[in-house]
């Protein structure tokens, strides 16, 4: 229900009371601030990531999108949206990698392929879902799954 979720969405949703919900935020963007210095890479990232074509801006990538640059948080399209956009990518060629239910619908909404991840990627809607991100490998504009460790297909 909350995984993959903005924050402040999560607040409104579960917290009643308007006048608790500053509180309750400011707790939870702390929580996960305090829990990113813990923070390790998703198994085959690094290498996957290594294996995309090279850009001038790599590593940082060329357009990083926030909550705070979207009206609506996942499950809505909007983060996805804005960065096919401003990326100048056709959603219906990109692939979205999501473990959240949230996340997956947002990609689906936005005309995206979502490959689901790890054991939380099966409780979504994703055809595909893959245990962690070995094996993935990018050539030629092709993203193959063939040495992936598939959870559903």
């Amino acid at each position: 229900m909350v995984h993959g979720r903005r924050s402040a969405d999560t607040v409104a949703l579960l917290v009643t009371d308007p006048e608790e919900r500053p509180a309750a935020l400011a707790a939870i963007d702390r929580l996960e601030v305090e829990a990113a210095a813990s923070t390790t890479a998703l198994p085959g990232a690094l290498d996957f990531l290594a294996g995309l074509p090279e850009s001038p801006s790599w590593p940082a990538p060329p357009v990083l999108i926030t909550a705070d640059d979207v009206s609506h948080g996942k499950p809505a399209p909007d983060g996805y949206r804005t960065a096919a956009e401003k990326l100048g990518f056709a959603l219906a060629r990109t692939v979205v990698f999501e473990d959240s239910t949230a996340g997956a619908k947002a990609g689906a909404a936005a005309g995206a392929t979502v490959i689901g991840v790890g054991q939380r990627g099966l409780a979504t809607d994703a055809t595909m879902v893959v245990r962690d991100l070995r094996g993935l490998t990018w050539h030629d504009g092709v993203l193959s799954l063939a040495a992936a460790d598939l959870l559903r297909f």
